[in-house]
């Protein structure tokens, strides 16, 4: 007697790719958007903080070191990456937006430091100065003052109206004290450091918001990465 033996048919389940390719889709979107947000508030304060350096009458060394500049792209190309992993996310990109992600950290806490000590060094009272802005809106300064009196030595005075006399020599002469003032289209000019006090104390805001933002991106790029390979 034969025996029929009736083999099960074995179904191979397959993972759902499109579950595969929204995994922390809505996570790189979220910190991408905030770090694109951020860099542009950077570069952006720091055109407000290089326009104040310049042409006013506070002079900010912190300003024309462009942290706000240099970091802020860093910030950028960061959030990009985070922008373009949301849409399908895989190994290449997840790992490009971990190592940028990790570089805006470190630009993020290299700019907080910068900034945090450019709003304390420029903070400080109102203060006036005696000056005018001229063309091109070049600032000049003046301050009045008394010029003290003092001894001029070695003073030739020549006799031109007789040829006869010789040129004497006058070992010293005696200058008055006298008082210089400025000219008529000097004015008091009142300045403040609060302007741009306030720019670098926005731009250290958003060094430790990007600070953060950074190492939670790349916190998701290392559970992506670590889900993948599973």
């Amino acid at each position: 007697m034969a025996t029929v033996v009736t083999a099960n048919p074995v179904v191979m389940a397959t993972p759902n790719a499109q579950s595969e390719n929204k995994l922390y889709s809505k996570e790189f979107k979220i910190v991408g958007a905030m770090q694109i947000m951020l860099g542009t508030l950077s570069i952006t304060t720091w055109i407000y903080a290089l326009v104040f350096a310049v042409s006013g009458p506070v002079f900010d060394n912190f300003a024309y070191i462009s942290a706000g500049v240099w970091c802020g792209i860093f910030f950028l190309i960061a959030g990009i990456l985070a922008t373009v992993s949301s849409v399908k996310p895989n190994k290449c990109k997840v790992v490009a937006g971990m190592v940028m992600a990790i570089f805006a950290a470190i630009f993020a806490a290299t700019m907080f430091g910068i900034e945090t000590a450019g709003a304390a060094l420029t903070s400080g009272p109102l203060s006036s100065v005696y000056g005018y802005y001229g063309y091109y809106s070049t600032y000049y300064s003046c301050t009045p003052y008394y010029q003290s009196s003092y001894y001029k030595s070695g003073t030739y005075i020549p006799y031109c109206s007789s040829p006869l006399r010789s040129s004497t020599y006058i070992s010293s002469v005696y200058i008055p004290s006298k008082y210089l003032s400025c000219p008529s289209r000097y004015s008091y000019i009142y300045r403040s450091n609060t302007g741009i006090t306030t720019l670098h104390g926005f731009m250290a805001f958003f060094a430790f918001a990007e600070l953060v933002v950074a190492i939670v991106h790349s916190v998701y790029c290392c559970k992506f990465s670590q889900t993948s390979n599973m």
